[in-house]
């Protein structure tokens, strides 16, 4: 946990926490030899503060297992989504892809069970969506595609009926970044899913499109003949 994540949560957290508290409690746990910290150079680039607060890391894994472990399951989960909801517009603001991706996955690390209103959930799906689409245009295909899944699970049951555009677009995005990853049935499932749930061709053209290659790259090439003549 470098200063400057401090920074940003306690911004977001000001409620809470000041910087001075956070800083106080993670130096107090290194006295008591829990956490080990290192201070930066500015040759390091490790965005030390005026308080000369580097770079705090627990001293054994076991130890950090027995904190995590400590709390409960719906505890974790709500640290998780509070961390990545703090983050993210650092991140964004920052154009910071690193922050983002760390944002992303602790947001969901928490997962959809930690929410209940839908219109949060939806929110999140959106969060994925965005940065699915960053790890695309960083040729990661596989975490996209990942990032696409992620959202979709955040997706509710009336999700084509409330969330139709964003429903679309990530299940387009993530039937596209199932054809680079070579993930066939998953091309079939979210493919045949636009199919079914588009209100226009105009929608459904890219996922037809995308089960085409797919079809073509496993040599299915009757499959593909009877597909395009649908």
């Amino acid at each position: 946990m470098t200063s400057d994540v401090i920074d940003i949560l306690s911004a977001e957290l000001a409620a809470a926490f000041t910087r001075t508290t956070l800083a106080d409690i993670l130096h107090k746990l290194a006295q008591k030899g829990f956490l080990t910290e290192h201070v930066c150079s500015r040759k390091t680039k490790c965005c030390a503060t005026s308080s000369g607060s580097g770079r705090f890391e627990f001293v054994h894994d076991k130890i950090q297992e027995a904190a995590y472990e400590f709390m409960s399951r719906q505890e974790q989960r709500l640290n998780h989504m509070r961390f990545g909801l703090a983050l993210y517009p650092q991140a964004v603001d920052k154009s910071n892809d690193e922050l983002l991706f760390m944002a992303i996955n602790q947001i969901n690390f928490a997962g959809p069970e930690s929410i209940v209103d839908g219109d949060q959930k939806h929110i999140i799906a959106g969060l994925n969506l965005n940065a699915g689409k960053r790890a695309g245009k960083r040729s990661d295909y596989q975490t996209a595609f990942s990032l696409f899944q992620h959202g979709m699970s955040y997706l509710e049951a009336d999700c084509w009926t409330n969330h139709y555009g964003t429903s679309i677009e990530l299940f387009d995005s993530a039937a596209q970044a199932a054809v680079v990853v070579n993930d066939l049935e998953a091309v079939t499932l979210y493919a045949n899913t636009v199919n079914s749930r588009a209100k226009c061709f105009d929608d459904k053209l890219n996922c037809i499109s995308v089960k085409l290659r797919a079809l073509i790259h496993g040599e299915r090439y009757g499959e593909a003949m009877g597909y395009s003549w649908r």
